[in-house]
C-alpha cells in the first residue's frame, strides 16, 4: 500500500509541475490573448484582474495582492494607465494617498481576457464528460485546500475560494 501511495504522490507531483509551467507560459499566454486581440503580459493581467476584483487600491496593498515587487508594479500600473485601463487618483478620504481605480475600458478588457481564458478551458476539457470534469474540478480544489492548509493563507477569488494561481501560476 505505501508503495502505491508514494506512485500516486509522485504522479501528482509531476502533473502539478506540469500544470503550473503550464500555465506560467508566456509563450501560451500570449496565443490566448491573441485569439482577442490583446497584446498584454501576464504581470499586467494579474494586476489588472486585481485591481477590477478588489480596488481601488493604494500602490503598496496593490502590490502585496498581486505579489509583485512595489516597483514592477509600479511600472505595470503606469504601462494599465497609459493603455487607459487603470487610472490613479487621490484619496478623498486622505490626500497624501494615491488610490488605483479601474477604468471602464479596464472593465471591457479583463473581461476579455477571462473569455480567452474561458475559451481555451473549453478546447481543453472537451474530451471530458460532465461527470469527469465535475470530478476533475472536485479533486483539484480538495488538493489546492490541502496545500492551502500546509503553506498558509494564500488570496482569495472573488467567490471566497482561493485562487488556483496562488501555488506559482495562473490556471487559465
Amino acid at each position: 500500500m505505501a508503495a502505491q501511495r508514494e506512485a500516486s504522490r509522485e504522479s501528482l507531483r509531476q502533473s502539478l509541475t506540469l500544470l503550473l509551467r503550464l500555465s506560467a507560459s508566456r509563450r501560451g499566454f500570449a496565443l490566448r490573448m491573441a485569439t482577442v486581440g490583446l497584446a498584454l503580459p501576464q504581470q499586467a493581467v494579474s494586476v489588472l484582474d486585481h485591481v477590477v476584483e478588489h480596488g481601488p487600491l493604494p500602490m503598496g496593498e496593490l502590490a502585496r495582492g498581486t505579489r509583485h515587487d512595489p516597483g514592477a508594479t509600479a511600472r505595470l500600473v503606469a504601462g494599465l494607465e497609459a493603455d487607459g485601463l487603470l487610472q490613479r487618483r487621490r484619496s478623498t478620504a486622505d490626500g497624501r494617498v494615491s488610490l488605483v481605480h479601474v477604468t471602464a475600458q479596464g472593465r471591457r478588457t479583463a473581461a476579455l481576457v477571462a473569455s480567452a481564458q474561458v475559451r481555451h478551458l473549453d478546447r481543453a476539457l472537451a474530451p471530458l464528460s460532465d461527470l469527469e470534469l465535475a470530478t476533475c474540478a472536485a479533486h483539484l480544489e480538495r488538493v489546492v485546500g490541502l496545500l492551502r492548509d500546509v503553506d498558509g493563507a494564500v488570496p482569495a477569488q472573488r467567490d471566497g475560494r482561493q485562487a488556483a494561481g496562488a501555488a506559482g501560476g495562473s490556471v487559465d
